[in-house]
């Protein structure tokens, strides 16, 4: 449950454990986003942005999620 994680991971952002699960978690959203799973990778965006706007892989997804569709041949 994000609520319950979310103050757990503000309180230890600086530590390894919280950066890696953030960092996995975002690159979960990528794989979402690539899936075409476009919901479920926009919330997880939103909510690594919430923790660290600068985590990576999260600009990455953003401008995935928010680019104009392009066709596939």
């Amino acid at each position: 449950d994000w609520s319950a994680l979310q103050p757990l991971l503000l309180q230890r952002l600086e530590q390894v454990n919280a950066r890696l699960y953030l960092t996995a978690y975002a690159a979960s959203g990528l794989l979402l986003a690539r899936l075409g799973d476009r919901d479920p990778a926009q919330t997880i965006a939103a909510q690594v942005q919430q923790i660290d706007a600068k985590a990576f892989g999260v600009e990455v997804l953003l401008s995935i999620l928010n680019a104009p569709g392009e066709a596939e041949d």
